[in-house]
């Protein structure tokens, strides 16, 4: 794992090497000692944190151009070839050839930034999906700051370590909202896909990666072709994330997309006899829920030297610290930080995850039969229609109306039909969640939410689902709660070039044989078990979550009263709403747990 951070005086005084020193102090998490490699020249100071095995050089790369390069960079080459010096040399050729547009170029993971002392120019550029995390400080003719983690922001003295309310609210309301603002004051996150370019004149933020409509659905072959294309292109994704030495660690959820990854991965890392440690989010035994264990077994069974541990949800007495970077905290975020414990004291310095494959490689877009017969490719749909009756045991009338009627229903029978799109109304969701706080700051929060987007499988849509797709969220999340216990992580299924591909891909070649999620089923064959393979379910983590919430009800209360101490809580958040709710409805735990952020924050 690497962490970068830097800062530039706008205004020509020089770097102070003391406030680049708290920087890098903040970001070496306690127990964790980093390589550092750093440059104060001038107005600008740079700094990469290397926290691998991997011996570094003392000093920041220098391009043929004189500029320096502070990188978190993984290009996506196969271990073999990989080495700092052709990333280095990869990312400064990028930057001379494309400029601004070098995030549409480098595949891979990376966050960088580069100062120009010539012209005195500082460029930074983060990969499209996110994978890497790159956050910024603005202050136009004085200074411009950049850190991996807020956190590195707070400790150079900066910015001042406050939340921003409204943002927060957001996040509370949509979960996984993609957008620059961080939870704090005056920081922004530098958006996915996006580079930016400051001098002392002015800060340019420009969006490199741009996925264009009109080539979405014009792929054409045949739906062996894809598959075998497919397959390929995800086998190269997961060797290519593969750390050279070392064991690795992985989600194992028992769905297509982690299931594959670790398959893959345990496979490869066998000829080399390194170990794969796999972690589940699963449902405490003695709650007797039924979880993803039976599908999480296939896996086990199937390779049985990996090494499995399961992850259930933790009570607050087992949460440990909040995290600084992250005050929105959750039974996910606590479950992730514990799994980055178990793999770093495993040995472990990358984690792969599946995420980011329902966008992509196993695209999983609401009424897709019914998109299919839109785009006039009627030839398959009886054959299809058929395949799915036999399989769901009922009649091709029953199917054909649930398949290719209800999505053409007009929205307004969304309350009368909720099974309609098989998933609950996002409008909905926030009202209720919105419910639990106060009337002005409702308001506020309202007006400051972006309209909801319409998922019809169109080609924009298609695009939209990886350009505001809620995983660059989940990345941050992830990348704050990893860099903790020094560990990295990595999504195969998030490659550019399975995204590119799977974008490429009509609608037609989405479904085969009575299944939607093509030709990734196809493409798994002999990887997945098929049990896997051919499943149409999908459980939740911690399916246990309300029974668990029941039991703890008591100490909900409690922390509730703990709360109503905060002057901030108390205008934000309807604090006897959420009394009136806790032990019986999830949302209220859940507004409690950002209540209590604010809390602690003010």
């Amino acid at each position: 794992m690497r962490l970068i951070c830097g800062i530039v005086q706008l205004d020509g005084a020089p770097a102070d090497a003391t406030t680049l020193a708290r920087m890098i102090a903040a970001l070496s998490a306690p127990g964790l000692k980093a390589q550092v490699q750093q440059r104060v020249d001038g107005p600008a100071g740079l700094a990469v944190l290397d926290f691998s095995r991997a011996t570094v050089s003392a000093t920041l790369p220098t391009g043929p151009d004189g500029s320096w390069l502070a990188a978190d960079l993984r290009p996506d080459q196969p271990s073999s070839c990989l080495n700092d010096a052709s990333a280095f040399t990869a990312a400064f050729t990028g930057l001379e050839r494309w400029g601004l547009d070098l995030p549409d170029r480098l595949h891979g993971d990376f966050a960088l930034a580069a100062w120009d002392p010539r012209q005195r120019r500082l460029r930074c550029a983060r990969d499209i999906m996110g994978v890497r995390p790159l956050c910024y400080v603005y202050r136009p003719g004085k200074l411009f700051a950049f850190a991996s983690l807020p956190r590195g922001l707070h400790a150079s003295g900066v910015v001042a370590p406050r939340l921003d309310l409204v943002a927060l609210g957001r996040r509370y309301v949509q979960a996984g909202l993609r957008e620059s603002t961080t939870v704090f004051e005056e920081i922004s996150w530098l958006p996915a896909g996006h580079s930016l370019e400051v001098t002392k004149e002015a800060l340019r933020v420009h969006r490199a990666w741009r996925p264009e409509p009109g080539q979405v659905g014009t792929w054409r072959g045949s739906a062996e072709e894809a598959a075998a294309t497919l397959r390929t292109l995800v086998e190269e994704a997961v060797s290519c994330r593969l750390p050279a030495a070392g064991p690795v660690a992985a989600h194992l959820s028992g769905g297509l997309d982690s299931s594959a990854v670790v398959v893959l991965a345990a496979r490869r890392l066998r000829e080399a006899r390194r170990k794969l440690h796999t972690f589940s989010q699963l449902a405490r035994p003695e709650s007797k829920v039924r979880d993803e264990r039976e599908y999480v077994e296939a896996v086990l069974a199937q390779e049985p030297d990996i090494e499995w541990s399961p992850a259930y949800q933790p009570t607050p007495d087992e949460t440990g610290v909040s995290d600084p970077d992250l005050p929105l905290g959750g039974p996910g975020s606590w479950s992730a930080a514990l799994i980055c414990a178990e793999a770093a004291a495993a040995g472990c310095e990358v984690l792969l995850s599946g995420a980011g494959g329902d966008e992509g490689a196993t695209y999983n877009g609401a009424g897709l039969y019914a998109a299919v017969l839109r785009s006039g490719c009627l030839r398959p749909l009886p054959r299809e229609l058929r395949a799915i009756a036999r399989r769901e045991g009922k009649s091709l009338l029953r199917v054909a109306v649930g398949r290719l009627l209800f999505p053409f229903l007009p929205d307004w029978t969304e309350h009368l039909l909720p099974s309609k799109f098989g998933q609950s109304d996002p409008v909905q969701g926030r009202e209720a969640a919105l419910s639990f706080l106060r009337p002005p700051f409702a308001e506020q929060v309202r007006q400051s939410l972006p309209a909801q987007f319409e998922w019809k499988n169109r080609p924009k849509d298609r695009v939209q689902m990886l350009t505001e797709s809620y995983l660059v969220t989940r990345a941050d999340n992830w990348s704050i709660l990893g860099a903790r216990h020094g560990i990295a992580f990595r999504y195969p299924l998030a490659d550019r070039r399975i995204l590119d591909f799977t974008q490429s891909l009509p609608l037609n070649r989405l479904v085969d044989g009575g299944f939607a999620r093509q030709p990734y089923r196809n493409a798994m064959a002999g990887i997945l078990p098929e049990s896997i393979r051919w499943r149409t379910s999908k459980f939740l983590p911690f399916p246990d979550v309300f029974s668990n919430l029941a039991l703890e009800a008591s100490a909900f209360r409690v922390r509730l009263e703990l709360v109503r101490r905060s002057p901030a809580a108390r205008e934000m958040f309807d604090l006897d709403a959420i009394g009136a709710e806790l032990g019986s409805v999830l949302s209220a735990a859940r507004a409690l747990e950002f209540a209590e952020a604010v809390a602690r924050r003010g």
